[in-house]
């Protein structure tokens, strides 16, 4: 198994990013994406929604994808 992976399961901001996204640890990268994908149309603030929402869904995913 891989290590790295292990370790990030005891990674606070990771699984905090996880739940900004409504997403569980071991969730794969395809439901980061769609979940990422999802929530920055509902957030974006060109489309009426929150900067800071849509700030903290964009932090999320590139803290799990990075």
């Amino acid at each position: 198994s891989d290590h790295r992976t292990e370790h990030s399961a005891h990674d606070p901001r990771r699984l905090a990013a996880l739940e900004v996204l409504g997403l569980r640890w071991g969730a794969s990268r395809d439901a980061i994406k769609a979940a990422h994908r999802r929530l920055v149309k509902q957030h974006h603030p060109d489309l009426g929604g929150s900067a800071e929402a849509f700030r903290r869904v964009n932090e999320a995913y590139q803290q799990l994808v990075a």
